[in-house]
């Protein structure tokens, strides 16, 4: 019987992952805003590097340049590292301007 492989992390994800690689403000629960490393986005979430590293289900806050401040969930953590998901997702058209603001 052939092995089955599973599919990538790249193929299991339903929207386009954009590197970005700026600056963003990040507030967990009630402790003070501090600055993190935004690596990638989505609409529907993205990847920080962090100094600390929430626990995974932990909600937060983030501050994009030039974007509203909003509620995403911590989905796994590892390595000074976080993937979040937005409690409500990006408009293609807000991640599409924000990838291209993020780029120049």
């Amino acid at each position: 019987m052939p092995d089955k492989q599973q599919p990538s992390d790249e193929q299991q994800r339903r929207q386009p992952r954009a590197t970005v690689n700026c600056t963003c403000d990040v507030r967990v629960g009630q402790r003070q805003w501090h600055q993190a490393r935004l690596l990638d986005l989505t609409t529907e979430g993205f990847r920080l590097a962090l100094t600390d590293t929430p626990a995974i289900g932990t909600v937060l806050r983030i501050r994009l340049p030039g974007i509203s401040i909003m509620e995403a969930e911590v989905c796994w953590a590892r390595n000074f590292e976080a993937g979040c998901r937005f409690i409500q997702p990006l408009s293609p058209y807000v991640f599409e301007h924000f990838v291209r603001q993020a780029g120049s």
